[in-house]
């Protein structure tokens, strides 16, 4: 007890303006204390910065090497790409080409007309409903209603699926003709398309 209140008495005493005149062992604590500030000081002003914007730049690597990774499949596949594009906009045109003009849709009507008649059937009804406008194309539907055998309808239908332009046949309701058992009523809405071009009507 009595070489601790000795120390405790150095301390007391220690003339700041004359460092050398210090106990050793004071000196010695000064010192260690000193450094361990120093590096106290130098980690979280120095160094933590540094790993925050080590940690920082490594991420931003993994974000960077990510995104070359995805460009770099994509550029190994653009001969790909290419040819799939290079397909497909020749099958809008074959599919496009099939699309009547405004002038064609009367003949395409007529056609259908036509089929009708050369598979005997009878036309109860050829009634234009709304037309509806997309992007490149107008869908004019028809409501149809015609009287025949069961084989002459399939026959129609299957004509009608052959023509050169497209035509579509949907909302099909079969039934048989009252006080006529040998032939079928088929309400259907045919519909043909328009191909509008550039877009404009």
């Amino acid at each position: 007890m009595a070489q601790l209140n000795e120390y405790v008495d150095q301390l007391r005493d220690l003339d700041r303006n004359n460092i050398g005149s210090w106990p050793t062992w004071v000196y010695g604590l000064f010192v260690v204390v000193l450094v361990a500030l120093i590096v106290i000081g130098s980690y979280y002003y120095v160094l933590k910065p540094r790993q925050q914007a080590l940690a920082q730049a490594q991420q931003q690597k993994q974000a960077l090497e990510k995104v070359f990774r995805h460009k770099h499949k994509r550029v190994a596949h653009i001969d790909q790409y290419e040819r799939q594009l290079t397909k497909l906009k020749k099958e809008l045109k074959s599919l496009l080409a099939q699309l009547p003009s405004k002038t064609e849709v009367p003949n395409l009507l007529r056609d259908v007309s036509d089929k009708r008649a050369s598979n005997g059937l009878s036309e109860a009804l050829f009634k234009p409903k709304k037309s509806h406008k997309h992007k490149f194309y107008v869908t004019l539907p028809n409501k149809l209603v015609v009287r025949g055998a069961y084989h002459d309808l399939a026959r129609f239908v299957s004509d009608v699926a052959q023509l050169s332009r497209i035509v579509t046949i949907d909302s099909v309701d079969i039934r048989p003709v009252e006080h006529d058992p040998d032939n079928l009523k088929m309400r259907v809405t045919l519909k043909t398309y328009r191909y509008i071009g550039d877009g404009r009507s």
